[in-house]
């Protein structure tokens, strides 16, 4: 298999798939593939010009003159697997220029070099087996009437890339101010993506020629703004070995390393741009964790599938909306080098009969012209703005939920992350027939879902910890943990079910226990197993007390519960008194029973209860079967440590 073809995608005669809907092409067939009438460092563009563009034609491929290259010089992984390098930047930044330099070739840069939608071009030599992507630069002059669709369509190709890449390379020329913004966009959106991408910055001064000079930029620039350090790698060539210097920064958790470039020809140049190229291909050509599916374009159609019905509001008169979701994908047309909608991949007149399609009104876009909460959009969500920061005891998030109704957002914890739900009053709907002009304010249901910084709940082999509420507790060596998600199952299909009610009533009071949810359950047999004999075991849950200040106590607590759960299949029978103990330094009420449950033994159980802070209140629920089984989940609670709060 060719690299050109890998890139383009599988024939059919290799895929083996009677049902593949790929281009059949022979890439020497110059009938098929449109080749670019001037001198390109790329070797395959997809011309992603326009997103509305689908209604019609949709998006040609089109080969560079040096793409024949790549077909014999090339050698392919048996995985199919490579290094796949995004270089981003705004127009005019010197993108062409590091391609060239970068890839090994002798092309033409500059202004007259004009990138569109994506462009890919295969390395050469040394670099076999890296592929780099190029997009259209951003701040291009266009027609007013097409500045929304030129919008939402760079924004879905930063969309792709983020998606394709594991390096992203930023290129910038004197530093300025929308390029600090931008950089710090993209860094925020890679840390986010699905799989790690990593950071390489790429100073450009271009109109830069003394050794001094760079050096007094690098001190006001990479070492002052982006607080980078000077760091250097041993390369070895040969019996020879070289050393290359770079500078290296981190902005929150993400690594970054900065390389510099000067003007060709300078004496600058010379001290600069050979190492810095040498630097940055030691890094790409050692990355065996970093690779991806060469097959970017297969790759780029099956992503943009997961997004398209998010970017339009479709207004064709097909009344099925289960057909208008299936025709909003895409695909590679039969016979011609196109991406066109599925619905017309056998068209042999792609300009006959256009699709109608409007851009959402919903879409939104930040600072460096990423889709805001797109993600969500085919749920009728949206993400506010947010910022997350942790320290060595607390989480802090500030989200900007202007238009909210004050009391009804909600905070959840959940595994691994912290929750925020809210929803925006609409006031379109307390209006009568308005006109719409524009709709640029997301309305309704909003979620923020967002990893923290550090696991919010760990399951290590012998213990718990959870870093949002501050404890951890062992887990003695033979017993057992079940999964995050098995003990979520377990607790929904035994316990849920006979809570009748979401919020749970305590006292006939004004107060409720809200989002129940358990952390985790230690057990001496598997999970759901007892052998008739009964399983004793740990429960940990968490439950959000939404009270009037001095009406509950944890003591109400336990017995509410008891009393909601008594009933045809379960009866709970309270053994002495509610009392207050405490546990390594900290207050618990406590509270024994006694359960009996329609076809299990009787149980025997004991809740410790602790009101936290925020309002939090904490349940441990023992359960035993005699005296020795007792002793074993007192002993487990008696290793309960608490952080400072």
């Amino acid at each position: 298999m060719e690299l050109l073809q890998l890139l383009l995608g599988y024939p059919k005669e290799f895929e083996g798939d009677e049902d593949s809907t790929e281009l059949e092409v022979s890439t020497d067939s110059s009938d098929i593939y449109r080749k670019s009438s001037i001198p390109t460092p790329y070797d395959v563009t997809i011309r992603i010009n326009s997103l509305v563009a689908l209604s019609t034609s949709g998006w040609e491929i089109v080969l560079g003159n040096s793409a024949s290259e790549i077909q014999s010089n090339s050698s392919i992984p048996k995985d199919n697997r490579g290094v796949i390098v995004a270089v981003l930047g705004s127009y005019n930044r010197g993108k062409s220029f590091l391609l060239n330099e970068l890839c090994g070739l002798n092309l033409p840069s500059g202004n007259l070099i004009h990138t569109e939608g994506i462009s890919i071009t295969a390395g050469r030599k040394q670099a076999e087996n890296i592929v780099f992507i190029d997009t259209a630069g951003t701040d291009t002059a266009i027609q007013k009437d097409k500045l929304d669709d030129r919008k939402a369509t760079e924004a879905l190709i930063r969309e792709i890339v983020l998606h394709l890449c594991s390096f992203i390379i930023i290129v910038v020329n004197r530093l300025r101010a929308t390029d600090q913004s931008y950089i710090q966009q993209v860094l925020m959106h890679s840390k986010t993506s699905e799989s790690k991408t990593n950071i390489i910055i790429v100073h450009n001064l271009l109109d830069v020629e003394t050794v001094q000079d760079v050096e007094t930029i690098i001190k006001n620039e990479v070492e002052f703004l982006f607080d980078a350090k000077p760091d250097n790698m041993k390369l070895k060539m040969n019996q020879d070995s070289t050393d290359v210097s770079f500078f290296h920064s981190t902005n929150n958790g993400v690594d970054i390393r900065h390389f510099i470039f000067t003007k060709n020809g300078t004496d600058a140049a010379k001290m600069w741009n050979s190492q810095s190229i040498d630097g940055i291909m030691n890094i790409l050509q050692t990355a065996t964790d970093a690779r991806r599916n060469l097959k970017v374009i297969t790759e780029m159609i099956n992503f943009v599938n997961t997004k398209l019905p998010q970017l339009f509001t479709n207004t064709h008169d097909d009344n099925s909306s289960e057909n208008s979701q299936k025709r909003l994908q895409i695909e590679m047309h039969v016979r011609k080098p196109f991406i066109v909608l599925s619905h017309r991949k056998d068209m042999e007149n792609l300009d006959h009969d256009p699709y109608p399609l409007s851009l959402s009104p919903k879409l939104l876009y930040d600072d460096a012209g990423y889709f805001i909460g797109i993600s969500s959009m085919d749920n009728g969500e949206w993400k506010p703005l947010y910022n997350l920061y942790e320290t060595e005891d607390e989480i802090l998030a500030i989200v900007e939920l202007a238009g909210f109704k004050q009391g009804d957002t909600r905070v959840g914890v959940g595994e691994e992350s912290i929750s925020i739900e809210g929803q925006r009053v609409n006031f379109k709907e307390s209006l009568s027939n308005p006109t719409v002009h524009q709709e640029k304010i997301p309305m309704g249901s909003a979620e923020v879902g967002d990893p923290s910084p550090s696991t919010i709940q760990s399951m290590g082999k012998y213990f718990y910890k959870n870093s949002f509420l501050g404890f951890s507790i062992e887990k003695p060596e033979n017993w057992h943990s079940a999964s995050f998600a098995h003990t979520r199952d377990f607790i929904n299909g035994t316990i849920t079910p006979l809570l009748a009610k979401n919020n749970i009533l305590i006292n006939d009071s004004d107060t409720t226990i809200s989002e129940r949810s358990t952390l985790f359950v230690f057990s001496k047999l598997p999970l759901g197993n007892s052998n008739g004999k009964g399983n004793p075991n740990i429960v940990a849950s968490i439950g959000k007390v939404d009270a009037p200040q001095g009406v509950i106590n944890s003591c109400d607590f336990i017995g509410t519960v008891l009393r909601i759960l008594n009933g045809p299949l379960i009866q709970a029978k309270l053994n002495g008194d509610c009392r207050e103990v405490y546990l390594n330094g900290e207050q618990f009420s406590v509270q024994e029973w006694t359960t009996h449950m329609l076809m299990y033994s009787t149980v025997y159980q004991m809740g410790y209860v602790k009101i936290m802070k925020n309002d939090y209140i904490l349940l441990f629920t023992l359960s035993y079967t005699d005296r020795a089984s007792k002793r074993e989940v007192y002993n487990i609670m008696r290793s309960l440590t608490f952080s400072k709060e």
